[in-house]
């Protein structure tokens, strides 16, 4: 590990934004599906959520400066118990970046590259992930310290050239009478599937008060992304024909008239493959350290594996809709595990601490 590395608020704060899953473009049509024009309220009471459960989970941190989350959950649960949270949790990481790389793949294929093998475009995406991971923890940070503000601004850019097409009137009333409020917050916390991903960093945080304001502007930014795609959307399309789109995001941007650039959709899926890199550089990382602890094999040798894994899972689903359907129940899986697990790994260390000074 490079625990000289030290990372500043702006990496952090990168790195939480890369966490956000790819299949983000699809979360207006998932969330209005559930909620209709109210689902920007559910986006902002989740993130007030997370927040709070984020402020929650760095206390492990604090307690333990400069462990890693491998060496934290073994001192806590003991050797095995830690193993098996770790597995558990990098796999997760594996299976949501295979349906992710899934999802990428659909996309391309449906709007640029129309005949071509989903495989291919995954073996693609998977070999440059490979040798990026290989160069490092310090490689991955600073590839998404560069390349997360370009993507920022992009999709600022896209946001002001169709705002004056947008009908804001679709978002009234506020309070839609068709609700699920169980599966709408459910759906909403999507954008933050792989918030976690930060206790695969704590070996490099040398300031806690870094640490807490990256998180903060972290889910301030995914909060931001998540409500500019929904309210576009809403707005541009409408509640109804918005459950008829796949890629609400790619469509709207197909409907900027730019002069000499009249596909500029194009430009838009050259943005979404890029975003893609750099969360899959995050997430992919995380799994495959997990499993190198876990196995005391050396990391290059386990990101093969990642891969591999990652390769084989993506091909499962029979379509997007089967991918869809997949990364929510994976989503499921995750609200259940990481809100029940972390707090309980919290409370285990506390009431042995609470012990062993009596």
């Amino acid at each position: 590990m490079q625990r000289s590395l030290s990372l500043s608020t702006t990496q952090i704060t990168w790195i939480i934004v890369a966490s956000a899953p790819v299949g983000i473009n699809t979360l207006p049509r998932m969330i209005n599906e559930q909620t209709e024009q109210t689902g920007w309220l559910f986006l902002v009471a989740t993130a007030l959520i997370i927040y709070l459960y984020m402020r929650l989970i760095i206390i492990l941190p604090e307690r333990y400066p400069g462990l890693s989350i491998f060496e934290i959950t073994t001192h806590i649960l003991g050797k095995w118990a830690g193993s098996l949270f770790i597995l558990f949790l990098s796999l997760m990481m594996i299976v949501g970046t295979s349906l992710s790389l899934r999802l990428l793949a659909d996309g391309i294929i449906n709007y640029m590259l129309f005949h071509t093998p989903a495989m291919v475009i995954i073996l693609f995406m998977l070999f440059v992930l490979f040798y990026t991971l290989t160069r490092g923890t310090e490689t991955i940070v600073y590839i998404n310290e560069i390349l997360q503000p370009i993507i920022l601004l992009t999709m600022t850019m896209i946001m002001f050239l169709v705002i004056n097409k947008a009908r804001f009137e679709e978002l009234t009333p506020i309070i839609s009478e068709q609700i699920n409020v169980i599966q709408g917050s459910a759906v909403s916390f999507y954008p933050f599937l792989f918030i976690f991903v930060v206790v695969y960093f704590f070996p490099y945080v040398r300031n806690h008060s870094s640490l807490k304001k990256g998180i903060f502007l972290g889910i301030s930014l995914i909060l931001w992304i998540s409500l500019t795609l929904f309210i576009l959307s809403v707005t541009l399309f409408g509640t109804v024909e918005l459950n008829y789109i796949e890629y609400p995001s790619i469509e709207f941007a197909r409907l900027i008239q730019f002069p000499m650039l009249e596909r500029f959709h194009i430009f838009y899926l050259i943005y979404w493959i890029i975003y893609a890199f750099t969360v899959h550089t995050v997430t992919l990382y995380a799994g495959s350290t997990g499993i190198s602890y876990v196995s005391k094999k050396k990391n290059m040798v386990w990101i093969a594996v990642a891969c591999t894994i990652t390769f084989l899972i993506s091909l499962y689903p029979d379509n997007i809709e089967k991918a869809r359907e997949y990364a929510m129940y994976l989503n499921y899986v995750n609200l259940c595990f990481v809100f029940f697990a972390f707090p309980l790994l919290l409370l285990i260390d506390t009431i042995k601490r609470k012990v062993n000074s009596q």
